[in-house]
């Protein structure tokens, strides 16, 4: 099997946490509407960077697919988790503070919340809101200690 890729170790609960603080800061970038060449770019660089800032904790090499790929399937968890405690089916205390930080940043979306209103004409009149783009950057060495630190006392590192 020439062909095959070897498969990567689990991504740690660092690593989750980090994504997830990461993905927050771009956000407006990476939820963005438009598909043109120099946003779809920019997009690339920003999980390129990501992927490379996750990378740094060392637990293994992560390529911006395999980051993108992790973020798509914690929000599927999240999205989960979260339906589920809406129909109160699970008794538990919740899904911890990653699950609760990745509803806390999609919660807005529709596809996460349903549209509100959907039963009257008036929730069909769309707003107009242009979406806020900010540039990808790395983070300051001040902000990687905040990480850590936010990291530690949250019991992922």
């Amino acid at each position: 099997m020439a062909g095959t890729k070897k498969r990567s170790p689990n991504f740690s609960s660092a690593e989750k946490a980090l994504l997830v603080e990461l993905y927050d800061f771009n956000k407006s970038v990476l939820t963005s509407k438009l598909t043109n060449d120099v946003t779809n770019k920019c997009k690339n660089n920003i999980w390129r960077e990501i992927a490379e800032q996750i990378s740094s904790i060392g637990v293994c090499e992560r390529s911006a697919e395999d980051v993108k790929f992790k973020w798509k399937n914690l929000c599927v968890a999240a999205k989960k988790e979260n339906a589920m405690k809406k129909k109160d089916l699970k008794k538990k205390t919740g899904g911890g503070l990653i699950t609760d930080k990745i509803i806390q940043i999609n919660e807005e979306r529709e596809s996460w919340s349903g549209i509100p209103g959907a039963d009257t004409l008036d929730s069909f009149k769309h707003k107009n809101k242009k979406p806020k783009t900010k540039m990808a950057r790395s983070l300051t060495t001040e902000e990687k200690d905040e990480v850590i630190e936010w990291l530690k006392s949250n019991r992922f590192l």
